[in-house]
């Protein structure tokens, strides 16, 4: 089963924050769309009004950044881990 691994700075929009979200979907554009049904407070951080991954949200799989692969399409196996990777500003 897919895992997707939530990193500090989005669990701390979470009211209840967990470290990862378990999933059965298929693709990574689906397993995100479980995710942000289960959290919806994740959603505005991750997907654009349109409903278009945010260009500064990194989405990698196995190590891969998924823009490098088949974006929300990329297939995910059963033991696949995605990682979300959120902007870091600094200064």
């Amino acid at each position: 089963m897919p895992n997707i691994i939530i990193p500090a700075a989005l669990r701390r929009h979470m009211p209840e924050p967990i470290f990862d979200f378990k999933t059965e979907a298929t693709t990574v554009g689906l397993a995100l769309k479980e995710l942000c049904e289960a959290h919806p407070e994740l959603k505005e951080s991750l997907f654009s009004e349109e409903g278009q991954l945010r260009s500064f949200a990194r989405v990698f799989v196995s190590e891969q950044d998924i823009e490098e692969l088949e974006g929300l399409e990329t297939q995910l196996g059963p033991r696949e881990e995605i990682l979300l990777l959120p902007p870091i500003a600094g200064g």
